[in-house]
């Protein structure tokens, strides 16, 4: 079967090598068939701690950069805030409100929601059916996300059968962590030596950076980043670049 994946990273910052990880799987699944990178770019909260959408935009470019730097070529490019008006337009429409009714408070428009920080459950859950609705306006079959997003695969699921969607088949798998079992988040922000736009400064080639991927990441380097192909704990060396 010819599957169609999606990589979908916040544009709030540079891609780290682990970002790098997660696009190349989700490339390899979709060999033959399509390969789509969606950019998370309409959240309210990072449009006001980064100061507007110009930089939120900006970060969304540079991780396109950042992909091809590594010969990581989408089929297809979407931006979410491209899709809001459509996807709230379908919610709408949709039985969407039996979700929200379960809240003491009505509205459900991302805007309000992002500001009634009382209601957490509420906008997980309107984040969460935001990638319902465009996995399946997109036609997404299969995508490989990782561990610690499957505290929200019942909810995903929950969302598929009110809409009467299909549901994807999601893969979860351990996140490419340090040497020291640290999450290469929070280091790319305090080391700043994992991102793939510091790398690229430093005049680092991109199969360098690829080598070092295939070493931590695949049970065997010489083959591609396939699911059988995984290492069950992916973690860098201790010292990589």
């Amino acid at each position: 079967m010819k599957e169609t994946t999606r990589f979908n990273p916040t544009a709030n910052g540079p891609l780290h090598i682990g970002h790098a990880y997660s696009a190349l799987v989700n490339e390899a699944l979709a060999t033959g068939g399509k390969f789509i990178v969606r950019f998370d770019d309409n959240c309210r909260y990072w449009r006001r701690k980064l100061g507007g959408f110009r930089p939120v935009s900006k970060f969304a470019r540079g991780q396109l950069d950042d992909l091809a730097w590594l010969r990581v070529f989408p089929d297809q490019v979407v931006y979410q805030s491209a899709e809001e008006s459509r996807v709230l337009a379908f919610l709408a429409a949709s039985r969407w409100q039996h979700v929200i009714d379960h809240f003491p408070n009505p509205y459900w428009d991302p805007e309000i929601l992002s500001v009634q920080v009382i209601q957490p459950m509420a906008l997980a859950s309107y984040i969460v059916a935001e990638k319902v609705v465009l996995d399946h306006f997109e036609g997404v079959t299969a995508m490989v996300r990782g561990l610690e997003l499957l505290s929200e695969h019942q909810l995903y699921l929950y969302l598929c059968a009110l809409f009467g969607f299909a549901p994807p088949r999601c893969i979860y798998a351990t996140r490419l962590m340090t040497w020291d079992g640290e999450e290469l988040g929070e280091v790319s922000k305090t080391k700043g030596n994992l991102k793939i736009k510091d790398l690229r400064d430093r005049k680092i080639p991109s199969r360098v950076v690829l080598e070092v991927l295939r070493e931590a990441c695949l049970v065997d380097p010489t083959e591609g980043f396939t699911l059988d192909n995984l290492k069950a704990q992916p973690r860098l060396p201790e010292k990589c670049f």
